[in-house]
């Protein structure tokens, strides 16, 4: 009996044909599988960047919201200095000059040490308002790292003072309290929050609005609460308020990427965030952040 007739023969054919098949099969996918693995990573460093792009246009887009009240609130201390400076080089000029009479360099010594102290008191001035800002608006992939604060409220409210107005705001955080965070992000989180409240509270115009930021521990976390007595929300806009591109702002007055971001940068830190609210009385925000 030949080969041809052989049926273990032509089983061994059929079984070779069929391994060959299914090898074939699976080094054409695993090459597939390759393929969209290098897609995929390329899809998510692109979205990666997409989001790192949208975060900084957020960011412009604060800034440029707070552009005139910063001007303003830098102007005011570098006007005083710069006329104490004017000042004091007229003094200095009849000094010289010998001009000055006994009772005129009484009062110029009484003058000089308020004169001074108005000239420091302004550049501190400027300098925190920088340094609020440097806080803010870094960019790179900083290191995450502890964060007092505090301070990182402290210098949120400086550069948000000029658009609070008549709205108070009231830090009542615990000096010692201090997160996990990298820095800049988690100022840009305060930001958008507090401007959020802001927004709130200049609404209401029957009565006194306030701000409060508050600290306390839970369960090793740090708690902070930002409350505002201010227009509030109905149920339907709270269920929207971390959809991207929503806003209850006027066209043009706002992005509706301002919570998303917030979100994000929650999400990315292992940090929450409860939003409480009724409409007509205001909001209340918890975030939990990891304690450092």
């Amino acid at each position: 009996m030949s080969d041809t007739d052989n049926p273990y023969y032509q089983a061994y054919l059929r079984e070779k044909k069929a391994r060959r098949e299914v090898e074939q099969l699976l080094e054409d996918s695993s090459r597939q599988l390759y393929e969209k693995n290098q897609l995929l990573e390329q899809q998510l460093t692109q979205i990666t960047q997409q989001q790192q792009f949208l975060l900084q246009q957020e960011k412009l887009s604060t800034l440029g919201t707070l552009a005139a009240g910063l001007a303003h609130e830098i102007n005011n201390p570098l006007a005083f200095m710069l006329s104490n400076v004017q000042t004091l080089t007229h003094y200095c000029q009849r000094l010289l000059a010998n001009q000055q009479a006994n009772a005129e360099l009484e009062y110029i010594t009484s003058d000089l040490p308020e004169l001074l102290q108005e000239i420091e008191q302004g550049g501190l001035r400027i300098r925190d308002i920088v340094k609020s800002l440097l806080f803010f608006s870094k960019t790179g992939s900083c290191e995450i790292q502890h964060v007092e604060l505090h301070q990182a409220c402290e210098l949120a409210a400086i550069m948000l003072n000029a658009e609070l107005g008549a709205v108070g705001l009231s830090i009542d955080v615990n000096p010692a309290h201090k997160i996990m965070f990298t820095p800049h992000e988690f100022s840009a989180v305060l930001v958008n929050l507090l401007m959020n409240a802001n927004q709130a509270c200049q609404k209401v115009q029957h009565r006194p609005t306030q701000i409060t930021l508050r600290s306390s521990l839970s369960d090793g976390k740090v708690l902070l609460t930002l409350a505002d007595n201010g227009c509030g929300m109905d149920h339907a806009t709270q269920q929207q308020i971390f959809n991207p591109f929503f806003s209850t702002q006027d066209v043009g007055k706002g992005t509706g990427m301002g919570l998303p971001m917030v979100l994000q940068l929650l999400n990315k830190h292992q940090s929450q965030i409860q939003v409480e609210s009724s409409l007509g009385q205001g909001t209340v925000i918890n975030l939990t952040l990891p304690a450092a």
